[in-house]
């Protein structure tokens, strides 16, 4: 049985957010991704297959003009 997928994008930002909470956490992904001295990630992400997604019907932004 063949199964459609479609790439999907999943941001790290909360990672990169710089406040006391996330010290940890980004000290641990800067060690993994070899940053030293002032370099900085601007964006993180990851990318893989997921199974379509299902959007439900809605109606359009014009139908609410006339």
């Amino acid at each position: 049985m063949l199964v459609s997928h479609v790439a999907v994008f999943h941001p790290y930002s909360q990672t990169l957010q710089e406040y006391p909470e996330m010290k940890e956490l980004q000290e641990e992904f800067n060690k993994l991704a070899e940053i030293r001295g002032e370099e900085k990630i601007q964006m993180a992400l990851r990318v893989g297959k997921a199974d379509p997604v299902y959007y439900p019907y809605r109606r359009s932004f014009n139908s609410f003009s006339r």
